[in-house]
């Protein structure tokens, strides 16, 4: 049956125009207040020397919040009016008889005369019905309780461009049936269309309580990125009168990354959270004397092999371990122990402060602020003290001598009357200019005690106390560890994996280069981030509200990334407070591509491994085809291309283990006259507007495409850990297609499946 012989038609039909109609009068009359409120901004600038000044900033800060306001409105109003809800549930309080039809979308729109509303936000507390409730008895949480209601019907909208193509009223096969339907869309469109289609267990971690940490391990294609995205609309939504936007930051794995995400931001009305990398965050914050080496520079170590994997494993292992972070917190006591000072700080015979003074001002006063600091507070006081005290030994000494001159002028001799008062005046006056002279130079001469090392010379000095290294690794790991370290330190270059202890010692030596405002953080890819780093943003943000997802079976980096969650539970949330989700389904790609990368992922040595459980739809097999010259598969590759782009596959992906088989693969293509847009990607580019992208393995962590090919021209996946773990991030990346071609004698891995 077409929805035109659906009873409730004409009226749903009536309804969308009417909301249609609403917003075009609210974009209206908010497009005429922004042009009211501009001049009213205009006329407090200019009002502000004539008006009293606490007045004038008043009323231009109220004008340019409502501004900000305005601008905000008509923006997201303009994002929705040409789909304005996607769903709509029917409710019946408990304390009435009036059924009440509400209207769910990506905002909120009210009629201000009767407060009824137009459209509900996916995010208020009601909408939470339509993401759990069944037909019947349904409860949701509110700021003053829980409320109850009869949930009489859930039905689920198509619209486009402002018209009405379908709906359905859901029931648990139905949303079924909906959810393959929008999983079976493209990838241009996929991130941006999730909040139709989250599921109850997604929904539970996007409205999970802000004020505890959380760990979600997710499958491949369990949504984590877009769960990511809603939860922190969500939390802005819910807590926006405690949290401003800027409180909040979205950690991404790359930059090409971020553009994949940049589209959906404003559409959640979060673009104004910040979104950076890990290591931007760190250089930031630290300053760039110290040169970044490639990050991925230890990954092709252990992709090529080598004799000195293990010495590397071992150095990048201890380097993102507590332990690390234990023995920099004893560096940093010795750093404060030897600031301590053995002498008072005098002005003459008076005492400005005690060396007892200062060093308890060094280790309990002050101990909240990072150690130089601490050092700058005691310069501080000592010149607030001095003040002070100047002037009380400068009355002193005043004192002194009128009581001597006093007496001098009391003399009989007026020759020895005279003598002894013009001696007296020149006593003063050179004991005023000394303590004067005194006073000028002397916190300045205190305080030259008090050495200062910048951070690389801290980090180098580190790594030469072979006493304190001595306790936590045997005296040949010391000396590999050493020897690595004070290398790279002589040619002013850092590893990734310095990164945390120097960002640590950075917040506890100096303080953060940057104002760092965030409170509330979201890290995508978690599983390639080590304890340290995860201690170390702990501590410099000085919050645990941290959301952190990951999946292990994709721990590429696991050499100095998290081995087990239940490490991160007891060491970085050891007060058993944080919140811990496993996300089973996956939603992207089909049973039978799912199958074949779980075929892969078993060789995996990951503890408590959990396989992705796809979500019933079906697709064509993967194809897996062997290729006796390189021409015939690259040819193969085009052909299937072609294809797919004539099904509608329009994001399609090639996928070589490492870089330079990317590149190779590119060549080979080029010799082709295609005519198509090709790019080899690395992690900074952007992968829009091109028919064909060529990417690393290593690199298409997170992102997907309508169709993937897997080639192994020179290189082959084998049986090592990191090689089975790139191989399943690569099969799980395609929504619909996927081919894995490979070069005679190159499917050592393969060949177990």
């Amino acid at each position: 049956m077409t929805i035109k012989l659906h009873r409730d038609y004409g009226q749903e039909c009536t309804r969308l125009d009417e909301t249609k109609d609403y917003i075009e009068y609210v974009l209206h009359e908010s497009e005429h207040n922004e042009k009211a409120i501009r001049e009213n901004i205009k006329e407090a600038y200019a009002n502000l020397n004539s008006l009293d000044a606490s007045e004038g900033y008043i009323a231009l800060l109220t004008n340019v919040k409502f501004f900000e306001m305005t601008r905000g409105n008509i923006r997201q109003l303009q994002q929705v009016k040409k789909r304005p809800y996607f769903c709509r549930i029917d409710v019946q309080p408990d304390d009435t008889d009036k059924i009440q039809p509400l209207y769910i979308g990506k905002a909120s729109l009210f009629r201000p005369d009767t407060q009824e509303p137009v459209i509900v936000d996916w995010r208020s507390p009601i909408a939470n019905v339509y993401y759990e409730g069944r037909i019947g008895e349904v409860s949701y949480e509110t700021a003053t309780g829980t409320e109850r209601a009869e949930l009489h019907l859930k039905r689920q909208y198509t619209i486009e461009e402002g018209n009405l193509l379908d709906y359905r009223d859901i029931d648990i096969t139905t949303r079924d049936e909906l959810l393959q339907e929008s999983l079976g869309g493209s990838a241009d469109s996929r991130l941006k269309d999730i909040v139709s289609t989250i599921q109850e267990e997604q929904n539970r971690v996007i409205r999970a309580d802000m004020h505890r940490p959380m760990i979600v391990q997710g499958a491949a294609g369990s949504g984590k990125t877009t769960i990511a995205l809603h939860r922190i609309a969500y939390l802005i939504y819910t807590y926006g009168d405690r949290f401003n936007p800027d409180q909040f930051m979205i950690l991404a794995p790359h930059q090409l990354f971020l553009k994949y995400i940049a589209d959906v931001l404003p559409e959640l009305g979060v673009e104004a959270v910040r979104q950076t990398t890990y290591l931007d965050f760190v250089q930031e914050n630290i300053g760039k004397k110290l040169k970044l080496t490639d990050p991925n520079l230890r990954l092709f170590h252990f992709l090529e092999g080598g004799d000195d994997l293990e010495q590397l494993r071992f150095i990048s292992r201890f380097k993102g371990s507590a332990t690390c972070k234990q023995l920099i917190d004893r560096y940093l006591d010795r750093v404060t122990l030897r600031l301590l000072p053995q002498d008072n700080c005098m002005l003459g015979k008076r005492v400005i402060a005690t060396a007892e003074e200062i060093a308890k001002f060094l280790r309990e006063d002050y101990v909240h602020l990072p150690i130089y600091k601490r050092v700058e507070k005691v310069k501080k006081i000592l010149q607030d003290r001095l003040k002070v005290k100047k002037k009380q030994l400068q009355k002193d000494i005043l004192d002194h001598y009128d009581e001597r001159l006093e007496v001098a002028l009391a003399m009989q001799n007026p020759v020895q009357r005279k003598a002894k008062v013009i001696k007296l005046m020149d006593d003063k006056e050179a004991l005023l200019k000394k303590m004067e002279a005194d006073a000028k130079t002397l916190v300045k001469t205190y305080m030259a005690q008090f050495s200062k090392l910048d951070l690389a010379a801290h980090y180098r000095e580190f790594w030469q106390d072979e006493v304190l290294l001595s306790t936590a690794m045997s005296e040949l790991e010391l000396r590999g560890v050493q020897e690595h370290s004070l290398a790279l330190l002589g040619k002013k270059r850092m590893e990734l994996e310095d990164t945390a202890a120097l960002l640590y010692l950075q917040h506890k030596l100096f303080g953060l280069l940057t104002e760092v405002k965030v409170r509330n953080l979201v890290i995508d890819e978690a599983q390639d981030y080590s304890i340290f780093q995860l201690l170390a943003l702990k501590e410099v943000l000085g919050s645990e509200m941290f959301t952190i997802l990951g999946d292990l079976s994709q721990g590429i980096h696991s050499y100095r990334g998290v081995e087990s969650w239940e490490s991160v539970l007891e060491t970085v949330f050891p007060n058993g407070n944080c919140q811990f989700l496993v996300l089973e389904q996956s939603y992207r790609t089909t049973v039978e591509i799912m199958t074949l990368a779980n075929r892969v992922i078993v060789h995996s040595k990951t503890p408590n491994l959990v396989l992705a459980k796809p979500v019933v739809r079906h697709g064509e097999e993967p194809k897996q085809s062997v290729f006796a010259t390189e021409q015939e598969l690259i040819a193969q590759v085009l052909a299937d291309s072609e294809r797919y782009r004539a099904e509608g596959l329009n994001s399609l992906a090639v996928i070589g283990k490492t870089m330079a088989e990317c590149k190779r693969i590119k060549h080979w293509i080029d010799h082709f006259d295609t005519g198509l847009s090709v790019t080899v990607l690395d992690e900074k580019e952007d992968y829009s507007g091109h028919d064909l992208v060529i990417v690393p393995s290593y690199v298409v962590k997170g992102l997907e495409f309508d169709g993937v090919f897997i080639v192994n021209l020179e290189e082959e996946y084998t049986t090592e850990e990191l090689d089975v773990k790139l191989l399943y991030v690569a099969m799980t990346r395609p929504l619909h297609r996927l081919a894995v071609y490979s070069m005679e004698g190159k499917t050592q891995l393969l060949d177990l499946i």
